[in-house]
């Protein structure tokens, strides 16, 4: 099992030194401040913040929180080496219906859309 830690932009450089000693994985590039969810744009600042991050803790860096479209896949696809996208798979689950098929299928499709621009 691994350490996967959750870093945010108000991380201190301080605490990203010691992180990097007990990290295992990856780690969790939180891309806000706030809480998790969609939204329309990534933070303005998130490619500083993830090279700062990987100044520090030398594991892949997987960004998430507010991740919901291709277009932030690819975004964040230039910048890291993972995107995470909880809270917008749970709602498409939710708009799927009630079988675990058509969740399947409904997931299967949004995956596609995500990684490669196939429309819903």
């Amino acid at each position: 099992m691994a350490m996967i830690p959750l870093v945010a932009p108000t991380t201190t450089e301080e605490r990203l030194k010691e992180i990097a000693e007990y990290a295992t994985g990856y780690v969790y590039c939180v891309s806000v401040t706030g809480v998790t969810g969609s939204r329309k744009d990534l933070a303005g600042n998130i490619e500083e913040y993830t090279q700062k991050v990987g100044a520090h803790i030398k594991l892949p860096r997987a960004i998430g929180f507010g991740l919901s479209t291709h277009e932030h896949y690819v975004q964040v696809g230039k910048i890291a080496e993972g995107a995470i996208m909880g809270s917008q798979i749970i709602k498409e689950i939710r708009k799927a219906g009630d079988t675990v098929e058509a969740r399947s299928a409904h997931i299967e499709k949004f995956v596609k859309y995500v990684t490669c621009g196939v429309p819903l």
